[in-house]
């Protein structure tokens, strides 16, 4: 049980430390739900947990929110953070791959299109249908680099799958 359920539970502010209190109200509470007054035993025992939880000298952490945590409840607290930013980490490599990869592939293009001009311009090559033909063929491999990385990417699933099957 958490601090603050066991405060909820006994009906008490969250800021209350003060162990007269939290006796207090407990005892006002189990008067009325202890099993031998008619109570029901399942309540009684959350309110006697929610008093040992209270009470416990055990170390509290206060968070930036004015929470505060029993190092169990801190340090698993902690371990959600942890996964969730490894998680976001593990999305944002994986998007920043995707775009250097779609880089590459417009990289490549346009240095093969930038050969193709030097070596047609070097031998006397140089007509204005194959400068336009080329200059589409680049267009196309630009806009589709997206598409070709997504191919390539399922090209590499295939064969780590036909591997794995080995």
């Amino acid at each position: 049980m958490t601090r603050q359920n066991a405060y909820k539970l006994l009906d008490l502010p969250s800021t209350c430390t003060d162990e007269t209190i939290i006796k207090n109200a407990f005892k006002k509470l189990a008067m009325k739900h202890h099993p031998d007054k008619g109570g029901n035993e399942e309540n009684f025992k959350k309110l006697l947990e929610a008093k040992e939880v209270l009470l416990s000298k055990e170390k509290l952490y206060t968070t930036s929110d004015g929470n505060k945590y029993t190092e169990a409840e801190y340090s698993e607290l902690i371990k959600e953070f942890i996964k969730k930013s490894h998680d976001d980490l593990n999305r944002y490599e994986a998007s920043m791959y995707k775009l250097r990869k779609i880089t590459f592939i417009r990289l490549a293009a346009t240095g093969l299109f930038l050969l193709k001009w030097i070596v047609f311009a070097s031998i006397g090559l140089s007509s204005p249908i194959i400068s336009l033909v080329s200059l589409a063929i680049y267009g196309l491999v630009m806009y589709q680099a997206p598409r070709l990385a997504r191919i390539h990417d399922k090209y590499l699933e295939m064969k780590n799958k036909k591997i794995n099957e080995k």
